[in-house]
């Protein structure tokens, strides 16, 4: 009888043991991870003197409650505020080498793309470097996850995500909804002259996909991430919404001479779009605020005040 008592209350502690160990990660050291180069990087125990090489990576680490163990910077890293005050190591391509060394970093977080030559060079002077180079805002969720664990926070970095995740449902809960042919047509404008826009493979045809929208560059093939697009082709394709970010204001008035642009759908319906460049540019937690900013762009009904929206 006291057997039969005992195997329920037994049974009950026994799935709070194996609950509590699937709920609190174990941050193991010595790690080793694969960044986004394919490169194998160790790290023998959590970092305390960290260098950021780019805006995305600074952001991910304050999100991360890592801020305190930042000593260096690159010079565009400007948010949150207290970035400003750290030392600056120079541009995302050109970095001060000498200064990144008198810093005695433990780990430098840089990017793919444009940075592969520094990633290279840091690696050999000997500086342990990760590169991190999302391409879809699920890469930059888990590219969230994967600072988390180099910083032995990883438990924090699954609070900082699931957040995240739970504000990208509320929005794909509405856009999710709308028909392929109901989805408004979008050219986002990453540079005027030449005329540049974003294709499949960028977590800006990402955030469009996500807060509803079709991108008409989504079916380019080319080896460009960012492709050249002509301004004929822009007029055949006609789309509903053209998207600039904020320092792009000059580029809209240029294209505004150009043939075509004034026919152009989005034009006349009076849907040309600014959005800050911080929140769609930088791979790290704002990108959340940017699709929350273009899911109201795209469908002011679903997410106007009245309707529930942020």
């Amino acid at each position: 009888m006291r057997r039969t008592r005992l195997f329920p209350l037994v049974l009950f502690l026994s799935l709070l043991v194996v609950g509590a160990s699937l709920a609190a990660p174990v941050d193991q050291f010595p790690l080793t991870l694969r960044d986004d180069l394919g490169r194998s990087v160790t790290l023998r125990q959590p970092p305390q003197r960290i260098v950021s090489l780019a805006p995305s990576n600074t952001e991910v680490l304050y999100a991360l409650g890592l801020g305190d163990r930042v000593v260096g910077v690159d010079r565009f890293s400007d948010y949150p505020p207290e970035a400003r005050g750290k030392p600056k190591v120079g541009g995302m391509v050109d970095p001060d080498y000498e200064r990144i060394l008198s810093l005695r970093p433990d780990l430098v977080l840089a990017t793919g793309g444009v940075q592969r030559p520094v990633v290279e060079k840091l690696e050999s002077l000997g500086v342990p470097v990760f590169a991190l180079h999302p391409q879809t805002v699920e890469g930059v969720l888990d590219s969230i996850l994967t600072v988390a664990r180099l910083g032995g926070v990883t438990r924090k970095g699954w609070e900082v995500v699931a957040k995240l995740r739970g504000r990208i449902r509320a929005v794909t809960l509405k856009t999710g909804k709308i028909p392929l042919s109901r989805r408004p047509t979008v050219f986002w404008i990453i540079w005027p002259e030449p005329l540049m826009t974003a294709g499949p493979r960028t977590f800006i045809h990402s955030l469009i996909t996500l807060a509803g929208g079709r991108n008409i560059a989504g079916d380019l093939a080319g080896p460009r991430d960012y492709p050249l697009y002509s301004m004929e082709e822009l007029v055949a394709r006609d789309p509903d919404v053209i998207i600039a970010t904020t320092d792009a204001h000059g580029a809209v008035g240029k294209l505004s001479e150009k043939p075509g642009w004034r026919r152009l759908r989005a034009v006349r319906a009076g849907r040309v779009y600014f959005v800050d460049p911080d929140l769609v540019h930088r791979p790290g937690p704002r990108l959340v605020d940017g699709l929350e900013a273009i899911a109201r762009l795209l469908h002011p009904p679903l997410f106007s005040e009245k309707a529930g929206g942020r």
